[in-house]
């Protein structure tokens, strides 16, 4: 992959970061909560896939992507521990609202989550930028 077409991946990537958050926001105010949990997640995972773009790692699995950040992100000291279990938590929360038949998150679950992951977000930028 060229220098150029992977810097466009990355700004795709961070766009579609960026909708998917705003996305969150609608869902919430509809009251589709377990919609918004997973949109939370996929906000982060584009952010995420982002950064290993941009640095040249390929994966090819959501656990794949969680090493790698754990690995090469969080254990170096370039994101905090604290966002990386946030990470591996909201990755968690997605897994529940798609595959479980009963689990239903409430508006307070997005307002614990929602700061988190515009944090994780931002760090995540201040990576690549």
């Amino acid at each position: 992959m060229n220098e150029e077409l992977r810097l466009q991946i990355v700004q795709h990537q961070l766009q579609s970061a960026r909708t998917c958050i705003k996305e969150v926001l609608y869902l919430k105010e509809g009251a589709f909560y377990n919609a918004a949990m997973a949109r939370l997640y996929y906000a982060c995972f584009h952010a995420a896939s982002a950064l290993l773009i941009s640095c040249s790692f390929e994966t090819k699995t959501h656990n794949g992507i969680r090493a790698v950040i754990g690995k090469e992100f969080v254990q170096t000291g370039k994101l905090s521990p604290e966002l990386g279990r946030f990470y591996t938590k909201l990755y968690n929360k997605r897994q529940d609202s798609d595959y479980d038949n009963f689990i239903f998150f409430e508006e307070a679950d997005l307002d614990e989550f929602y700061p988190q992951a515009l944090e994780f977000i931002e760090a995540i930028e201040k990576l690549i930028l």
